[in-house]
């Protein structure tokens, strides 16, 4: 007859007494005997200081009640044990079989990663609680309720066809073989002794993620019978506290077969922290704690009772944190201070409701105060980076090669070996794709980017296009097929994994493609540690898929999309947790869950904030009010009362000192303190912490550094930042303190003229002859900086991403609209259309657009209203187009005639040029300036015949502008050069007089021209359209200062001067430099009270040599 013994012990107190009677027990049957603990880390615990206290034991001696159950059902060798993974595949194929399954539980009728793990917790709970689903799901008759009877029937029913042992299972699987009515047809028998509880051939996880010591050991379980005996000999619990109904049964199971079992279960009169007596044990005999053994305890649990506690073993303290980080760096403080005072790292717990999440702060504030920890959190498996590196391919291939996944496919380390032939295979892919207009499809890449050569191809064509224009061209296109040639065999290859297959196909076609491509890409160049690491969790993540794969063909071979196939096998990686390896000689991360009957010198407990502490558990999926409650009656207390009882489980583990710690806010929401917290925190009238040691963080003493330089001190704990030299220091500290204060006057302002060298090269690139554009001489007015790194350095602006078209490609495609358009309409009319012509020219016009908009040959909603609102197609008034041609009509009574249209002057064979050579400008100072570009448009006036001779024909500019256009005081102050320059470039090339420019707007919302520039005696034919106030300079006294302007910002450039932008106005929001310019608002006033002071002219202020070569006082610097 089976011997049973309940002991009651106190929570928190009850390890010791188990273990002394475990090696009582032990010594008389070492291979009969076994321990089972609550935790894993526990077991690991306690079987190294039995080792310590010269104990030698069987590993799997002391095990848990999962490991014991997994031991014990794995001795079957009828079944097969299978992972939970493996399990949430076979109800996939479940969940397959009829849509209608899907249809009536997920909102959206498709299926979903999420919808597949709701259904397993939900069969996994109602295991653990022995309900009957058929009874709860009966009680309404609910399309829902019927579809979840049949999925769960379905599932288990392959469970017991296939012999299959799920994790949610394992309890029961391992009664029923316990059960003396089990198996009794083999007609063989064995004892299942301590030596015979393991089946070496199979690990119940596909992937080890614990400490191999944890283990049950392979001459513990070996045995070939199917048959368990009802002699096993001593079996002892501890710690296991309020087992679920599927756990209680098996216990009772266990200790029934055995000879004798032992039950040390923590208990507590407190009914808000315990209710369970142990009468479900059916022990023969119930005992408790010795009374002066009991008297020697604190009661942890009764500070959530209303009694007063009026000691207390430990000193406890207590305080509240602005945010996590800065409560974990005031734990790592207090820590410190400890290390410092001879406290042991190992004999240190930090723990927290939620270990995972915490850990990533831990990380980098430990660091920061040179502590080291060791963590027994969870994490993802799909944490891992070569693990995300294969999903990020499952996930390109399921995306259908959009854009942004195969670049970020391409980024990983681990991938980029995948497009051969490039240093940067990212950023390859990522510069077609966006000249190309491409967005991703399988068939879209090679379609889209050989549009895009052919439309390069065909601007090779053009006689219009410079010799330069053409080898950026000519560059680009052999880049661009360099890129279609390999992206396309590498999309093909992958689309090979796409398709419908069977689950084994799925899984053996990606480990083929990750084989035959070498990837993912491991080496050791990141040292062997990580090498280590990465093909530990490369080959886990081929057991996982090798797993998977044979599971797949139990249960038919029903065929699936790559993309259900991606989502599940992402889902599985995702929900598999893997532990880092322990080191117990460091300080100990955990959560709460985890210092049971555990014991440190020191614990803090943080992140103690409501949500987290109680954690209370919300409905179960896919149930109702009702029907969770029929399932889990009493859920809630019972949650909130285990939250109870381990919570005072962690307050005792604390020997000499207790810290309690929450935060006020994070993620940009507020937080509240817990109830725990606040409870804990009165009833054990904790005190606030001593000095927290936060001086002695890295970043602090960094931070104090540089603090005390800047007042000329030198800190006590001098700190650099790696890679910084206190060389390297002062001289950063002299470019912020002093060289970049005041005027723009030093090398560190983007002033080299003191370079000669420098100098020199500017002078030779930039000599005399130098041909400029009028907008690049614009970009110098404005900010001689930014012309500095798009002209000087040749930097090119980051892409922009758009479904359609940048806004600089979008001006390109109405400029040459508008080109063709005129070329056309000149070659049968003699002027701008008339009101009577607007029909003809608004349907030639469009004809030209839709050309041009085909020729990009791009698709889709945003790319369709973009050119609706071009055509004005939209429903919603007149588009860009037919205002363009009401605003011309305006011009055909003014005399002035479209006549040149992108005329170029400085590039040889052009068609449209009318000049080859750069155009020679002098200013009034007798200097000159060469100059090239093109004009969007000239208007011509003929000359009126004189008695004499006729006056020379008179034009005006046109400059089309699809987003804001200078005004007219930017022109007179020479930071809008365009108009003056073209006007005089193209008076001494055609020998005719300009009389003014427009810029012509061009956008969806208005279309006009405004004259900001013109010729007072022309004021008659100006006023036809907006025109500019004009100031006392007179028109050509503006365009002989423009080309003054640009001689000085020539010379300048020669000279190296290249000083940010002068005027908060000058510089630009959108300016594609802004992450790298140092222009301050704040330095721009501190020069104008220089300025003030000293009398400086505010004309001086347009004279850049004079202002950089005057010194400025300043204080500060070494």
């Amino acid at each position: 007859m089976p011997e049973k013994i309940l002991i009651k012990t106190p929570i928190g107190y009850g390890l010791s007494d188990s273990i002394d009677n475990f090696k009582d027990e032990y010594k008389q049957n070492p291979l009969d005997t076994i321990l089972v603990l609550p935790t894993e880390r526990l077991c690991i615990r306690v079987k190294e200081n039995l080792l310590d206290n010269h104990l030698s034991i069987i590993e799997s001696s002391v095990t848990t009640p999962d490991m014991l159950a997994s031991a014990i059902a794995g001795k079957n060798k009828e079944f097969k044990l299978i992972s939970e993974e493996e399990a949430k595949l076979l109800l996939l194929k479940v969940l397959k079989r009829k849509k209608e399954y899907i249809e009536a539980l997920s909102p959206s009728g498709e299926y979903s990663s999420r919808f597949l793990n709701d259904i397993y917790t939900l069969i996994k709970v109602i295991s653990e609680q022995e309900a009957d689903i058929e009874k709860i799901f009966s009680l309404t008759d609910k399309k829902k309720n019927r579809a979840l009877i049949k999925i769960i029937k379905e599932y288990q029913d392959i469970l017991k066809s296939k012999k299959l042992i799920s994790p949610e299972n394992i309890y029961k699987s391992a009664c029923d073989f316990i059960s003396p009515t089990y198996g009794k047809s083999s007609g063989d028998s064995s004892e299942l002794s301590s030596n015979q509880l393991s089946d070496s051939s199979y690990e119940f996880s596909s992937v080890n993620t614990h400490d191999d010591s944890s283990k049950l050991s392979s001459n513990q379980l070996s045995g070939s019978s199917s048959e368990f005996s009802s002699d096993f000999k001593t079996i002892i619990f501890s710690g296991i506290f309020e087992p679920l109904p599927a756990q209680k049964r098996f216990i009772q199971t266990v200790s029934s077969a055995a000879l004798k079992s032992v039950y040390f279960m923590p208990y507590s009169s407190n009914k808000k922290v315990c209710t369970d007596d142990g009468r479900w044990f059916f022990a023969d005999k119930t005992e408790e704690i010795e009374n002066e053994k009991k008297s020697d305890l604190f009661p942890y649990e009764n500070i959530f009772g209303e009694e007063e506690i009026k000691s207390k073993p430990v000193e406890v303290y207590s305080k509240r944190y602005k945010n996590l980080k800065a409560e974990i760096a005031g734990i790592a403080g207090l820590i410190v201070n400890l290390l410092n005072n001879n406290a042991k790292p190992s004999k240190i717990a930090v723990v927290f409701p939620d270990p995972a999440g915490a850990t990533t702060v831990v990380n980098e504030v430990f660091f920061d105060f040179g502590l080291s920890y060791s963590s027994s959190a969870k994490f993802p498996f799909s944490r891992s980076p070569v693990v995300q590196s294969v999903l990020l391919l499952t996930e390109t291939v399921s995306k259908n090669f959009s854009r942004e996944s195969l670049t970020e496919l391409l980024a990983s380390p681990y991938m980029s070996k995948l497009l051969q032939g490039f240093s940067n295979p990212a950023s390859a892919v990522e510069t077609v794709s966006l000249n190309a207009g491409v967005e991703g499809g399988f068939h879209s890449w090679e379609k889209g980017i050989k549009k895009h050569i052919k439309r390069e191809e065909d601007r090779l064509k053009s006689k219009d296009l410079p010799e330069y224009r053409k080898k950026e061209i000519e560059k680009n296109i052999i880049f661009s097929e360099s890129v279609l040639k390999a992206l396309v065999l590498l999309i093909e290859k992958l689309n090979r994994l796409s398709g419908e297959k069977i689950i084994a196909e799925h899984i053996k076609s990606l480990i083929l493609f990750l084989k035959e491509n070498a990837v993912p890409y491991i080496d050791d160049s990141c040292g062997d540690l990580i090498y280590k690491r990465d093909i530990t969790e490369f080959l886990n993540l081929l057991n996982l898929l090798t797993s998977l794969s044979q599971t797949s063909g139990i249960s038919g071979d029903e065929k699936i999309s790559f993309n259900e196939f991606s989502r599940f096998f992402s889902s599985a990686v995702g929900n598999l947790r893997i532990s880092e390896k322990r080191d117990d000689t460091k300080i100990q991360i955990s959560g709460i869950q985890g210092l049971q009957e555990m014991e440190y010198d020191y614990v803090f407990l943080g992140g103690l904030v409501d949500g987290k502490v109680p954690d209370i558990p919300s409905l179960l999926p896919y149930t109702t009010e009702e029907e969770d409650r029929a399932i889990w009656p009493n859920k809630r207390r019972e949650k909130v009362r285990w939250e109870r009882f381990y919570f005072a489980s962690a307050l005792s583990s604390a020997k000499c000192a207790l810290f309690l710690s929450c935060h006020s806010e994070a993620g940009g929401r507020q937080e509240i303190p817990s109830q725990f917290y606040e409870t804990a925190v009165k009833a054990l009238c904790a005190k606030p912490p001593e000095e927290e040691g936060q001086n002695v963080s890295f970043s602090f003493a960094v931070k104090e550094t540089g603090r005390l330089l800047l007042k000329g001190k030198i800190y006590e704990n001098f700190t650099l930042p790696p890679g910084v030299s206190p060389k390297n220091l002062c001289e950063r500290i002299n470019t912020e303190g002093f060289f970049r204060k005041g005027l723009y006057d030093s090398v560190y302002d983007g002033l080299l003229s003191s370079e000669d060298e420098i100098k020199e090269v500017l002078s030779l690139r930039f000599d005399e002859k130098h041909p400029y554009s009028p907008t690049s001489l614009e970009t110098y007015a404005k900010c001689p900086f930014r012309f500095y790194l798009t002209h000087v350095l040749g930097l090119n602006p980051p892409q922009e991403k758009t479904f359609t078209l940048s806004a600089a490609d979008r001006g390109e495609l109405l400029h040459k609209t508008l080109f063709s358009f005129y070329k056309d309409w000149m070659k049968t009319h003699n002027n701008s259309p008339s009101e009577n012509e607007t029909l003809e020219a608004l349907s030639l016009l469009k004809s030209h657009a839709k050309a041009e908009i085909e020729s990009y040959e791009i698709s889709g909603p945003a790319w369709d209203f973009m050119t609706k609102e071009i055509l004005g197609d939209t429903g919603y008034g007149r588009g860009i187009l037919e205002k363009f041609i009401e605003e011309e009509t305006r011009l055909y009574k003014t005399g002035l005639v479209p006549k040149y249209f992108e005329a170029g002057f400085g590039f040889r064979g052009i068609e449209t040029a009318f000049s080859d050579e750069a155009v020679r400008v002098e200013s009034k100072n007798q200097k000159s300036i060469f100059l090239r570009g093109f004009v969007d448009r000239i208007d011509v006036k003929e000359g009126k015949d004189g008695k004499d001779d006729k006056s020379p024909d008179e034009f005006v500019i046109v400059d089309y502008k699809t987003g804001s256009h200078p005004k007219y005081n930017e022109i007179v102050a020479g930071k809008a050069l365009q108009i003056p320059l073209y006007l005089k470039a193209v008076e001494n090339a055609k020998n005719i007089k300009g009389i003014g420019g427009f810029y012509y707007k061009l956008s969806k919302r208005e279309v006009y021209r405004k004259a900001e520039l013109y010729e007072q005696s022309e004021e008659e034919l100006f006023s036809n359209f907006p025109k500019a106030k004009t100031t006392d300079n007179t028109f050509s006294e503006i365009v002989k200062n423009s080309v003054d302007y640009a001689c000085t910002y020539a010379e300048n450039i020669r000279n190296g001067v290249f000083t940010p932008a002068k005027e908060n106005d000058d510089c630009s929001k959108y300016c594609e430099f802004k992450s790298v310019c140092r222009f301050s608002e704040f330095r721009l006033l501190e020069q104008e009270n220089i300025s003030q002071k000293e009398n400086v002219s505010q004309n001086e202020a347009t004279d850049t040599t004079e202002n950089q070569d005057k010194p400025c006082e300043r204080k500060g610097g070494f």
